[in-house]
């Protein structure tokens, strides 16, 4: 059951009232070959309104995404008003399930082994395009699968690198206590625990790489 769902969200930031034409398919970012799963949507946005929709298909003949063939799709969404299209949205993502049974972590129904860095990074250079490229193509070189983002969310780049690469990645909060500094005792500290998790989640929840939080 190769069920696709994506919420979206529109904005009509501009006082009048407007009337569009949503045209979402997935294209397979290789082939660039279109998937029609969904139904266009029509809707009219009242002046400063926003709408929360969600789009609803199958796509049973999709590859799914793992370290050995990473396949990666692309969610392209339209808007047209008046016959013209306003905005175009594309978002690049890959099916792939993950889950664990008994002592085994299982990636597509398949049991998987990680081979991994330890996380640590020793150089300011670890958030720049090179510097992930080269460490990642170690780990490939190196019959490793896969790479821990020490203590703090990631930039979003590494993650679509680690997509196309074929790294697998644990995501890791900025909740860490291991220097004992933080703030536990405050109720704030929690409020603000919970928003950054949530926030997190939210922004890293469509990438494939992503295995463990």
């Amino acid at each position: 059951d190769m069920r696709f769902e994506a919420e979206i969200t529109i904005a009509n930031t501009s006082d009048t009232d407007r009337n569009i034409v949503i045209n979402p398919y997935v294209s397979d970012e290789e082939t660039e070959k279109e998937e029609h799963i969904f139904e266009n949507v029509a809707l009219t946005l009242k002046k400063q309104e926003t709408k929360d929709y969600i789009l609803s298909g199958y796509f049973n003949s999709a590859v799914l995404w793992e370290p050995s063939n990473p396949k990666l799709y692309a969610l392209v969404i339209e808007i047209y008003e008046n016959g013209e299209p306003v905005e175009i949205f594309n978002q690049s993502f890959g099916f792939r399930e993950i889950k664990i049974v008994d002592k085994h972590i299982m990636l597509n129904n398949n049991p998987i082994h990680l081979f991994s860095d330890w996380g640590h990074k020793v150089t300011t250079y670890c958030y720049t395009k090179e510097w992930i490229e080269s460490w990642f193509s170690i780990i490939k070189d190196g019959n490793m699968n896969h790479s821990r983002l020490h203590t703090c969310p990631h930039p979003s780049f590494i993650l679509d690198m680690a997509e196309r690469m074929g790294i697998l990645i644990t995501g890791e909060t900025g909740l860490h206590g291991s220097g004992g500094y933080q703030a536990t005792s405050s109720d704030e500290y929690w409020i603000n625990a919970q928003d950054h998790i949530q926030r997190f989640v939210k922004r890293d929840r469509n990438h494939p790489s992503l295995i463990l939080w």
